[in-house]
């Protein structure tokens, strides 16, 4: 697939698409990502050092996820999925602009899962099968155990129905009858209960999930919630959301990051 069809695919905006196009990208550049992409660090490492490296990340994103179609294709993986995870490259472009003001990737590390067919969206949820870096006694999973992550994507509702038909589709493209399903994520802290009526579709979401972990030292609750990270007299109060969760903040209270798991079968 050529970068132009991958770009209209995924409704990339034009201006990110031109400048991405107009970059002094060489086959030699993209030869190397790809060699590196499967190594986390060295392949983060080679786009940071590049000039302009948010946009650069992006032409090689966009170029490593063109050839990628062809392996799609090998696997019959039905082009919506392909075109559903690689909107991706689409959400964080533009994340990168609101942040940066300026077109490109920053966030390689994440889309690096997508070019080495680690994740896959399938309807409202991503997934990627992991070993578990720990035990959970309490659920009689050790560390190495596989099991399938679930990754929210932004810019929709988290319908519950939607997730439950997403799960299903998990297990259709995974051929798997039954499975443990993780998951982490300020979505499933706690706190919310406490801030959202029973009936939402976060809390319903959260259902889902035996929470057996809690980390506070993360923000990306905040950051997701507000828009950034700062001083928390400064939050805006737009939504009930936004408002019950500064209160709660202003109390010494903090909503980190939880982590959760459960067993799913058709």
């Amino acid at each position: 697939m050529k970068i132009s069809t991958l770009a209209k695919l995924i409704s990339l905006p034009l201006e990110a698409y031109e400048a991405a196009l107009a970059y002094p990208f060489t086959e030699q550049m993209k030869k190397e990502g790809k060699r590196l992409c499967t190594q986390e660090a060295l392949f983060l490492d080679y786009c940071r050092k590049q000039h302009q490296h948010r946009l650069f990340s992006l032409r090689l994103i966009l170029e490593l996820a063109a050839d990628i179609k062809d392996d799609y294709d090998a696997l019959g993986i039905e082009e919506r999925v392909y075109k559903d995870t690689f909107y991706d490259i689409t959400l964080w472009c533009q994340n990168c602009y609101a942040t940066f003001h300026e077109w490109g990737i920053d966030e390689v590390i994440w889309l690096r899962f997508h070019i080495c067919m680690e994740v896959f969206r399938l309807g409202r949820l991503a997934f990627q099968k992991i070993h578990l870096t720990k035990d959970i006694p309490a659920y009689h999973k050790k560390q190495g155990d596989e099991v399938i992550e679930i990754h929210v994507a932004q810019g929709e509702a988290l319908v519950y129905e939607d997730c439950i038909r997403s799960l299903n589709q998990a297990l259709s493209f995974y051929h798997m009858e039954g499975a443990w399903f993780w998951g982490e994520s300020w979505l499933l802290h706690p706190a919310l209960q406490k801030m959202l009526t029973k009936d939402c579709n976060i809390l319903r979401f959260q259902s889902l999930f035996h929470i057996y972990e809690i980390d506070e030292s993360c923000h990306q609750g905040e950051e997701r919630i507000f828009g950034d990270v700062m001083d928390i007299a400064d939050y805006p109060e737009t939504t009930s959301l936004q408002r019950n969760l500064k209160q709660y903040l202003l109390k010494g209270n903090t909503l980190g990051m939880a982590r959760g798991i459960f067993y799913y079968h058709r």
